[in-house]
């Protein structure tokens, strides 16, 4: 991880804006969607198979973009991404919304009578070395999910202009 003149490590953070976003398609199109994303957005999207999970991700974290497909054969780890498919198709999956701190924002939303899940647990991530994530779900919003995420990049992981 960079570091400042100090020694300390240097991280970037999204806060109060979208972190990144999650589409969900079938296996059989994942590649087509994955190069027609490419292609429109000028990115490349890294593969990489969950089998702990029962899913294929293609990502670019740098990017914001990540897709996501449930392998054929179902099991309690890809169940609720075949409901997803099965209940809304292809689309739009998730947004995860960056937040400063996780645990001061989780006692917010329990405040108002909603709740969080647990942290979403990343260390099989192939992204794990780039960025830290502490994410947690979220109530969902206009059929959307929606996930809190704490996350912490590495200072070249997101690319900012100034014009």
């Amino acid at each position: 991880m960079p570091t400042d003149t100090w020694g300390k490590p240097i991280i970037r953070k999204l806060v109060n804006r979208i972190d990144h976003v999650a589409w969900i398609c079938e296996l059989a199109n994942i590649e087509a969607h994955v190069a027609e994303m490419e292609a429109i957005f000028d990115i490349k999207l890294e593969h990489f198979c969950r089998s702990d999970m029962g899913i294929v991700v293609y990502y670019n974290m740098a990017a914001g973009i990540e897709v996501v497909a449930p392998l054929d054969e179902r099991s309690d780890a890809n169940r609720t991404f075949h409901e997803r498919l099965e209940t809304s198709g292809e689309g739009l999956m998730g947004v995860v919304f960056g937040v400063n701190d996780i645990d001061k924002h989780k006692a917010r939303i329990e405040g108002i009578g909603q709740t969080l899940g647990p942290i979403i647990d990343q260390s099989h991530s192939p992204w794990r070395d780039k960025v830290v994530l502490r994410q947690r779900m979220a109530p969902s919003l206009i059929n959307t999910m929606i996930v809190l995420g704490q996350n912490d990049y590495d200072e070249d992981m997101l690319h900012v202009e100034e014009v």
